[in-house]
């Protein structure tokens, strides 16, 4: 199975304190296994990045250079990294637009739109209600990682 993961995934798989922790951690380890293929957009590795050296509790953590290396040797060793090109930046601008979404709404949109250029089966975030109001035609492959 193919599974796209949201940075707020990626961000709970690395941070042993986030409430989620264990449910996210587990959804990375079955990429790490080979039980299931992994995929992020290269912008939710900068957000990843973003997160976890400028937001609290996270910033003081790791070092911004522990944070390049963790991102490097955990998620970029093992996932797909799925680019978006400038046309598909302004495809998602332009739906975004007609739809009415504002905000950070535009981040979730690059994510949902790397998903689907990925082909992914399943789209992994604890944003799940967001993501579903962007792509209802996705909701039923948008849910958040669980324990077994």
């Amino acid at each position: 199975m193919k599974t796209y993961f949201d940075t707020s995934v990626v961000v709970a798989s690395l941070v042993d304190i986030h409430e989620s922790h264990r449910e996210a951690f587990h959804a990375v380890a079955q990429v790490a296994k080979g039980e299931n293929k992994g995929a992020i957009c290269a912008h939710g590795l900068a957000e990843c990045f973003s997160v976890l050296t400028g937001t609290r509790p996270y910033r003081h953590l790791a070092s911004p250079v522990e944070v390049g290396l963790m991102l490097r040797d955990n998620m970029v060793r093992m996932f797909e990294i799925i680019t978006l090109n400038s046309e598909d930046y302004l495809e998602v601008i332009r739906s975004a637009a007609e739809k009415g979404h504002m905000g950070g709404q535009i981040y979730d949109a690059l994510h949902i739109a790397a998903a689907r250029k990925a082909e992914c089966d399943v789209l992994y975030t604890f944003n799940v209600r967001h993501f579903r109001d962007l792509a209802p035609d996705l909701a039923t492959r948008i849910r958040a990682p669980q324990l077994p």
